[in-house]
């Protein structure tokens, strides 16, 4: 079904739980999301893992499913979580750092031409975006998490208030965001929804912080027409690609443009482009406008 900010055709969970827990992932989709699908014509599946060749083995298989079928896929993941990546149970437990989970989540948002949705059911659920640097391309078109500690008790409560006002017309995401977070307390920790645009500003905003040294840049510039040549290298064709990137050496916004389309898959899907509005402008404001208040959804 569509939205202004994303399709949605499909629930996946993958849940990773200690069997003496609550299975919230289980729970969720017995006794909201199987229906909620069945009703709206859904695909929707429940993964229970415990090794990591698991874990990796049902995010293939929405990676497949999704190149075949042309999914637009909300990915609900069920686990602990912790500063350096998500916690499976094993035995032995493990820890999957952040940054393994990027390829085979780029793949799944490749598939899905930019239409894939992760929810973390786990605490430090956003600390994903933090491995991600400008030359990628975007995981997913959006994660919605938090960042503090939650219950059991207190995730399958709102995720299921979360999902039963998401998955019935008019699919409002930004509603169903609202809701989620309505059964908190005011002013409490709350889920928050990052899209590839504001990871994008976040990492590009690094990324120039890391330039300021002119030898880095020279680096990136070299790295960068390396990746630009085709071989046998034609020696003019070089020199005239150096000079276009050294005359672009200390223009950020160029480079900002340079990195952001790939990032945002509008090179493959540009059809995608009203969704992403946030330029350089908007990533770099005013002190007096942090860059926080840019709204993420339409």
């Amino acid at each position: 079904m569509h939205h202004p900010f994303m399709d949605i055709t499909s629930v996946f969970v993958v849940e990773s739980l200690p069997e003496a827990e609550d299975p919230t992932g289980r729970k969720l989709f017995e006794g909201t999301l199987h229906a909620a699908c069945e009703r709206e014509g859904f695909v929707g599946e429940l993964h229970q893992v415990r090794t990591r060749n698991q874990f990796f083995g049902a995010l293939s298989h929405l990676a497949d499913l999704t190149e075949k079928y042309g999914l637009a896929p909300i990915l609900q993941l069920e686990t602990h979580g912790g500063p350096d990546g998500v916690e499976l149970t094993g035995p032995p437990k493990v820890v999957i750092p952040w940054a393994d989970l990027i390829p085979v989540l780029t793949r799944i948002n490749i598939a899905s031409k930019m239409n894939f949705l992760v929810v973390a059911g786990m605490c430090y659920g956003t600390r994903i975006t933090n491995v991600l640097k400008p030359m990628d391309r975007a995981p997913a078109l959006g994660f919605l998490g938090r960042d503090e500690v939650i219950s059991p008790e207190e995730l399958l409560d709102g995720m299921r208030v979360f999902y039963s006002k998401l998955l019935q017309p008019p699919y409002d995401l930004g509603t169903a965001i609202d809701a989620l977070n309505a059964l908190g307390p005011a002013g409490g920790p709350s889920f928050e929804l990052t899209s590839a645009q504001k990871w994008f500003c976040h990492v590009f905003r690094a990324y120039v912080g890391t330039l300021d040294d002119q030898d880095y840049r020279e680096a990136h510039v070299a790295d960068l027409l390396d990746k630009a040549l085709t071989y046998p290298v034609d020696v003019k064709d070089s020199m005239e690609k150096r000079l276009w990137f050294n005359e672009r050496l200390n223009d950020d916004e160029f480079w900002f443009e340079y990195h952001r389309v790939p990032f945002l898959m509008l090179d493959q899907f540009p059809e995608n482009a009203a969704r992403f509005w946030l330029g350089y402008r908007e990533c770099f404001p005013p002190a007096s406008t942090p860059l926080s208040a840019a709204p993420d959804l339409p």
